[in-house]
């Protein structure tokens, strides 16, 4: 499993307090060692693994191509090596585990980091004196939030006060604790908050949303192209966005087009679920966008892994994105189902249940680093390390052209 790659790789973004991305944390598990640290392998093969597909799971798909930093993590064993590849200083932040051993020898092989340009992380940190040298070396000090607890990360910050570093609050698990963690004065903000929204009873979808999923209704019952027209105009923000989407470069067509039923004949039904559904990330206009992204990520990830089993690759990607609906609009799943009544296949799907389901069971472990679950779950012929590298960019880049 893994294919080329012998390891399974993962990302995970890292905000500010406005919610913006400012960086992303390399997330792996080896297959030689599933208790490594990142470029902490003797013969060096993970370390080869990573910078070979650095580029490829940094590309957010912006136009600009502008890449943000990655938050890498390092062991001992590397450090004291004096090894660490010739990465772009601007591109990443080298993490020091807890578990390093915070003594002369790290720190004067952190001084010489510090020294070739390198900003330097510590990383499940907890402060005492005999660690203040490692502090005023640091330029960020990540702090354990479902470890410590709130309290102790407070204790923890008025500790490393002083020093005026930037704190990273991680493993960040809801909204609350992210407000939490706000007042208490962190600068930065990782964890899973964004997939576990503050759900709102009596809360509505989108007006637009409505209309996607009456569309997807009346394909699944066999609507023909003038009654799906006929929906989709009631709303011409909706039209608009799949006329552009339509003559976008990802279909190429030689003619612009411009009526939804055109678009309907062009694409044929399948196909036209499966980019209506995509749709669905984009109508709430609250969301930020790596909810965006992860959304479209899930989608794709479990499209490509039916290609591998052999499944219907549509209806998995339409799971994709109906699972993430409770993530971008903040409103239950059961309440969103009533006005989509689902097959079967979709609907035990949605509970991790048949063949879809477990598509959605190695996916949404996949998200979460859960890899015992992946490993255990993703037998031949999956190989969701492939499959995820190809999401991460399709994602990015499908965002960008429905921002």
């Amino acid at each position: 499993m893994g294919g080329a790659y012998n390891v399974l790789i993962a990302r995970q973004p890292i905000f500010d307090a406005k919610l913006r991305i400012c960086g992303y944390e390399l997330l792996f598990r080896s297959q030689q060692d599933q208790h490594q640290a990142l470029f902490d392998d003797p013969d060096g093969a993970t370390r080869d693994v990573i910078i070979n597909n650095f580029m490829a799971i940094w590309d957010t798909g912006s136009k600009n191509r502008v890449f943000l930093p990655a938050y890498i993590n390092l062991g001992r064993q590397f450090i004291l090596s004096h090894q660490i590849p010739d990465l772009p200083r601007d591109q990443v932040v080298l993490e020091v585990l807890e578990n390093a051993g915070f003594d002369q020898l790290l720190f004067d092989a952190l001084v010489l980091l510090k020294k070739d340009g390198y900003t330097l992380a510590l990383d499940d940190f907890v402060y005492t004196p005999s660690k203040k040298p490692f502090v005023q070396l640091a330029d960020i000090i990540k702090l354990d939030v479902l470890a410590l607890g709130i309290e102790e990360v407070g204790r923890q910050i008025e500790l490393l006060k002083p020093f005026g570093k930037r704190i990273l609050a991680e493993k960040v698990e809801t909204a609350d604790e992210l407000e939490q963690c706000k007042v208490l004065g962190c600068h930065l903000f990782q964890g899973y908050f964004l997939s576990r929204p503050t759900l709102t009873k009596g809360k509505r979808i989108p007006a637009s949303a409505s209309v996607l999923l009456r569309t997807l209704d009346a394909l699944s019952k066999g609507a023909g192209s003038a009654e799906i027209e006929q929906i989709i105009r009631m709303d011409p923000g909706l039209t608009y966005k799949l006329l552009r989407l339509i003559n976008s470069a990802q279909f190429a067509f030689v003619r612009e087009i411009t009526t939804v039923r055109e678009t309907v004949n062009l694409l044929g039904r399948i196909a036209m679920k499966k980019w209506l559904t995509m749709l669905l990330t984009v109508c709430n206009e609250q969301c930020i966008s790596e909810q965006i992204v992860l959304a479209l990520t899930r989608a794709r990830m479990c499209e490509l892994l039916a290609e591998q089993k052999g499944e219907d690759t549509a209806d998995a990607f339409i799971l994709g994105i109906l699972s993430s609906l409770e993530m971008l609009y903040g409103v239950s799943i059961s309440q969103i189902l009533q006005d989509l009544p689902l097959d079967e296949r979709l609907a035990k799907g949605m509970k991790g249940v048949g063949a879809l389901g477990e598509l959605l069971l190695i996916t949404r472990a996949y998200e979460r680093e859960q890899w015992n679950m992946v490993e255990r779950l993703a037998k031949a012929p999956y190989d969701p390390g492939v499959a995820y590298m190809e999401s991460v960019g399709w994602a990015g880049k499908m965002a960008a052209g429905l921002a």
